[in-house]
């Protein structure tokens, strides 16, 4: 009889710890986390997009507008490193948005620097003239002077 009561205590027991556990749900890592190599790239320039809380294995990507720029899988643990190009007409504050996955979503804010033509430095022009300009002063001094002398000398004959 002790046996019987201990039995079905032991069984309202379990049924209630059944009755009143939580439903299963799924794990909760904390969403998508991302980061940038560069958080002020040039237009064109390769980045690396790395974070966390992914999709275990599953894709990712990040996209400037409705640009795709880049993706890459995540490992087993939910982690994900890759590389992503600023498109060409980039310019000013761009959002690129990383997609982990099962509505898990990360924004990163680039600044993105204008694009730059050529090396910075001015194109050389024009010639080098510093040596004609000393003849052509040279010449004009020693005409001086023999238009000095010349006019001593007229003025001296008429005397």
């Amino acid at each position: 009889m002790l046996r019987r009561i201990l039995l079905i205590t032991a069984m309202v027991l379990a049924a209630g710890g059944v009755a009143l556990a939580s439903p299963a749900a799924a794990q909760n890592y904390g969403g998508c986390t991302a980061t940038v190599s560069d958080t002020t790239p040039a237009p064109g320039q390769v980045v690396t997009v790395s974070g966390t809380g992914a999709a275990m294995s599953g894709d990712v990507t990040a996209s400037i507008g409705s640009t795709e720029v880049g993706s890459g899988t995540a490992d087993t643990a939910g982690e994900f490193s890759f590389s992503a190009t600023i498109p060409a007409s980039a310019s000013g504050t761009q959002t690129l948005s990383v997609d982990c996955g099962g509505g898990s979503v990360d924004s990163v804010t680039l600044t993105v620097a204008a694009a730059t033509t050529g090396s910075g430095n001015l194109p050389a022009t024009g010639s080098n003239s510093l040596p004609l300009a000393t003849v052509g002063l040279a010449a004009l001094a020693i005409g001086g002077v023999v238009l000095v002398g010349a006019r001593m000398r007229s003025r001296s004959v008429s005397l």
